[in-house]
């Protein structure tokens, strides 16, 4: 069965990717050689503290691992 989104739910859902794609925006903007990914991640980490909302992998449980940061960096 698909769930049917109300405009409400909708609407947090657009909310949710506008803050996310914000905080996403102000982490690029920091990136540049010499940069550590532990300080990109502390910058998200407040970022996201200044915005009210929590990193969706923090704390992700895996089997027995659980995640360790803010983001998650794909290559």
């Amino acid at each position: 069965m698909i769930p049917i989104k109300s405009a409400k739910e909708i609407e947090k859902m657009r909310q949710a990717c506008r803050t996310a794609s914000d905080i996403l925006d102000r982490v690029s903007d920091l990136v540049r050689p010499g940069i550590t990914t532990k300080e990109v991640d502390e910058a998200a980490a407040d970022f996201m503290s200044d915005a009210h909302v929590k990193s969706a992998f923090l704390g992700y449980r895996l089997g027995h691992r659980v995640f360790p940061k803010h983001l998650h960096f794909a290559q």
